[in-house]
């Protein structure tokens, strides 16, 4: 349920439920596009594994919100930010070298159509 990335595989790349861009291969690391699985209702406060009650979250949001039931977006992104100082919006570029580098090619969603009229192949 995490909305795609406009011209990105969705296999590979999606964006958190703050928009945050995720990768795929970077599930529960560290850094800047790694993701966690959150439940919305804390799991320890009896909330259940299930679809309408998880979604993905980058990893310094997710470390911030913790247990939390009530948690701002601003508090959020703030917490994040002082975790992680470092991250920013990737470049179309910087994307296709870490797609290449964990999967040795590149794809682009099939639904989009770049009109710029060349692509790294």
């Amino acid at each position: 349920k995490a909305e795609k990335v406009k011209g990105r595989d969705p296999d590979r790349w999606r964006r958190d439920a703050f928009g945050n861009v995720v990768f795929r291969k970077f599930v529960g690391c560290p850094g800047c596009n790694c993701y966690d699985y959150d439940h919305i209702f804390p799991y320890s406060k009896g909330g259940k594994s299930t679809l309408e009650n998880c979604q993905v979250l980058r990893v310094s949001f997710n470390r911030s919100k913790g247990n939390k039931i009530e948690v701002s977006k601003t508090d959020l992104i703030q917490k994040s930010i002082k975790k992680t100082p470092y991250c920013r919006v990737l470049s179309g570029q910087e994307m296709d070298l870490i797609e290449l580098s964990a999967f040795g090619n590149i794809q682009r969603d099939p639904e989009f159509h770049d009109s710029r009229g060349c692509s790294i192949q």
